[in-house]
């Protein structure tokens, strides 16, 4: 199984097992007497546990989903998608694609 399957499933785990603890608060079944019950441990144990485990595996498949990988570090703007980018004829750089001239070499780009 890959790494985005097993994220899926946790997630889902995740889920129902907050939406447990929810029930569990505002029934007040989480509680017996002045002691926290065993299935209340036992839905924030999964909880936590599946949380991280999402968490894990689905974080490179959304920073792929962005356009952008691990290595590319985080500046606050580059995980927000922005418009289409082609290459400079010329440097080979990347360019905002629709330019009419490379920013970086001030090489004549072509309209494709």
């Amino acid at each position: 199984m890959n790494k985005k399957k097993i994220g899926t499933i946790a997630a889902i785990i995740c889920g129902a097992s907050f939406l447990l603890w929810m029930i569990l608060i505002f029934t007040g079944a989480c509680f017996s007497g002045h002691k926290i019950s065993p299935i209340a441990i036992f839905t924030l144990f999964t909880f936590f546990i599946s949380g991280a485990t999402a968490t894990i595996c689905l974080a490179e498949s959304l920073i792929k989903f962005v356009g952008k990988s691990f290595s590319a570090g985080f500046n606050g703007t580059n995980f927000i998608p922005s418009e289409e980018k082609a290459f400079c004829t010329h440097c080979g750089k990347q360019i905002t694609k629709g330019n009419k001239f490379c920013p970086h070499c001030g090489g004549k780009c072509s309209n494709d």
